[in-house]
C-alpha cells in the first residue's frame, strides 16, 4: 500500500461556515484566506506568507495543521496588514511563489480558532494494491458505514520523528534538560546526511559553553528555529525552562497534547480489546474526574506503569502547559464514504490495482487512520 505516491494523490479541503467568522467580535479587523499548498510544508508556507505581508508570523492564524505531502486547502487569518495592499500582495503571492495560491475571502472582527471548522473533506488514491487488498477494503468500507473505527490518534501527531509523546512526557515530569536533548537528538525515518551527522557528534551535554558553540556551528538547516534556545543557555547557563521557552508555545503545547494523546491511544485500544464501546473517552488531565468511570481500573494501571498521577498534569514548574483535561469520541463515522475509482496501473514497472475514495471527517480525526482501517484484517 502506498499513499501519497505524487502529491495529487493526497487531497484536502477544510470545509467551514462563513457565519461563524461573521459572529466574531474582539474588535480588531481579521483578514480571512484561503491558503492551497502543493508538496509545501505549513510553518514554511506562513513564513513565505509573512516575508510578502511584511508582518509577524505571529499574526497569521490557522484552526488545523496541514500535511506537507498533498494538495491542501485551508483557512487562514492575519490581521496587521492594510487593506490597499491585498491585491498587490495576493499578486506576488500566486505568480511568483510556486505551489502557493492565496484567496481573499473576507474581513471579520475576530481570528480563526481551533473550534471554527466543521471538518475536513478528503479525496485520497491509494495504490500499489493486490486484488486481495480491494476485496477488503470494500469489505471493510462496509463495515466503517455501519460501525465507525476507533477515533485514534495518528503518527502525525507525533511528530516528524514520532517521539513528540516522550518530549511530552519529560516536560510534565519536570525533566526539561533531558527533553531539549530528546528534540535535538531525534531522528525521522529517513534522516539527511547533515542531520544524521549531527546527531551523532551531539555533545554529552548542555552546560558546558563550546558544546553549546558546536551545537549552534552544526545545526542543521531545518533545525535554524532551535538556535535561539541554544543562544539562551549560552547567555543563562542552566536555566533549561528559560531556554525551551524560545520555543513557540504552540510547539510547546504540541509535546504536552501529544503525550495527552498518546495516553488516549493506549486507553482506547485496551477498551477495543474488551470490546468496551463507549461514545467518548476522557483525554487526561488534572481535573479528569475517575470516579463512578467505567474504565477506572484500565486508566489507573496505565497511569502505575507511566509513573504518573493527574496532578502531574498541573505543570507547576510550567503552568502555561498545564492539561485540564477533556474528551474525545471513541469512535468516528466518516461521512459520504466512497470508493470514487478502481484501477490498474503500472506503478514502478510493476502492474498493480489502486483504488481513489473520498470521505468528510469531523476536526480532529485523522485521514490516514481511516485509510488504514481499509485494509486492516479483522
Amino acid at each position: 500500500m502506498i499513499i501519497k505516491y505524487k502529491p495529487e494523490d493526497f487531497y484536502v479541503r477544510e470545509i467551514f461556515d462563513i457565519k461563524k467568522f461573521e459572529k466574531k467580535d474582539e474588535g480588531r479587523d481579521f483578514f480571512y484566506f484561503i491558503l492551497k499548498k502543493r508538496n509545501y510544508n505549513q510553518i514554511r508556507a506562513l513564513k513565505k506568507i509573512s516575508r510578502i505581508f511584511n508582518v509577524s508570523v505571529k499574526r497569521i492564524h490557522f484552526a488545523g495543521t496541514k500535511d506537507k505531502i498533498g494538495v491542501t486547502e485551508q483557512v487562514i487569518s492575519i490581521n496587521s496588514i492594510k487593506e490597499n495592499e491585498i491585491e498587490n500582495k495576493l499578486n506576488i503571492i500566486n505568480n511568483k511563489v510556486k505551489d502557493l495560491n492565496l484567496k481573499y475571502i473576507g474581513k471579520y472582527k475576530g481570528r480563526i480558532n481551533l473550534g471554527d471548522l466543521e471538518g475536513n473533506y478528503f479525496e485520497i488514491v491509494i495504490r500499489d494494491l493486490k486484488n486481495s487488498d480491494i476485496k477488503l477494503c470494500k469489505k471493510n468500507i462496509k463495515d466503517i458505514k455501519k460501525d465507525g473505527l476507533v477515533n485514534y490518534f495518528d503518527k502525525q501527531r507525533f511528530g516528524y520523528a514520532n517521539n513528540s509523546h516522550i518530549i511530552g512526557k519529560l516536560i510534565i515530569k519536570g525533566k526539561i534538560k533531558e527533553a531539549l536533548i530528546e528534540i535535538f537528538t531525534s531522528l525521522p525515518e529517513n534522516p539527511s546526511e547533515d542531520l544524521k551527522e549531527f546527531v551523532l557528534n551531539f555533545p554529552e551535554g548542555l552546560e558546558d559553553k563550546n558544546s553549546l558553540k558546536f551545537i549552534i556551528k552544526n545545526l542543521p538547516k531545518n533545525m535554524r528555529e532551535y538556535q535561539k534556545v541554544i543562544e539562551h543557555l549560552l547567555k543563562y547557563t542552566n536555566d533549561y525552562s528559560g531556554a525551551f521557552r524560545k520555543l513557540h508555545k504552540k510547539l510547546r503545547t504540541l509535546y504536552v497534547n501529544a503525550y495527552q494523546s498518546y495516553l488516549w491511544n493506549l486507553t482506547a485500544k485496551k477498551l477495543k480489546e474488551e470490546n468496551v464501546n463507549l461514545k467518548e473517552i476522557e483525554l487526561l488531565g488534572y481535573n479528569t474526574n475517575l470516579e463512578n468511570l467505567l474504565y477506572k481500573d484500565i486508566i489507573l494501571d496505565l497511569l502505575k506503569k507511566e509513573n504518573l498521577n493527574l496532578n502531574d498534569f498541573k505543570i507547576s514548574h510550567m503552568p502555561e502547559l498545564s492539561l485540564k483535561g477533556s474528551k474525545r469520541n471513541f469512535k468516528i463515522y466518516p461521512k459520504e464514504l466512497e470508493i470514487l475509482e478502481i484501477g490498474k496501473e503500472n506503478l514502478d514497472n510493476s502492474e498493480s490495482y489502486f483504488i481513489k475514495v473520498k470521505f468528510i471527517l469531523d476536526s480532529g480525526a485523522y485521514a490516514t487512520n481511516v485509510i488504514t482501517s481499509f485494509f486492516t484484517k479483522k
